[in-house]
């Protein structure tokens, strides 16, 4: 009753030519769907070149593909713990000790300690 955006963009070519051939009924039943003859009349084109100058030379192609089809957050995500996997070190931004050291310091807290199971933390000016 529903077709997906993804499948009306997969068998209009979008991600590239299909695996296999499409069954001709399901291929024509995805066609006559309204979202089809939106993306048929859209201009499509993916650009690597333009995408690794926007995004940067230093992703591989993987993060690069998905940097195109997601949003950020999602991409950030999902390369984070690959990061961590690979021995890079995780980004300073978001992790949350950091984070809360620096709202602490912001605060002009003269003093703060908290001790608990697996984290001491003390903060003196």
């Amino acid at each position: 009753s529903q077709i997906p955006d993804e499948v009306v963009k997969y068998v209009l070519g979008r991600y590239g030519e299909p695996a296999a051939e499409i069954d001709p009924d399901v291929r024509a039943k995805v066609l006559a769907s309204p979202r089809a003859e939106q993306f048929g009349r859209e201009e499509h084109r993916l650009d690597l070149a333009e995408a690794r100058a926007r995004y940067g030379d230093a992703m591989t192609d993987e993060e690069l593909l998905l940097r195109m089809m997601l949003p950020s957050k999602q991409v950030d995500a999902i390369e984070r713990p690959r990061r961590v996997d690979r021995g890079a070190s995780p980004p300073e931004q978001g992790n949350p000790v950091s984070e809360l050291v620096r709202s602490l310091v912001q605060r002009g807290l003269q003093e703060f300690e908290l001790d608990s199971p697996g984290v001491k933390l003390r903060l003196r000016r």
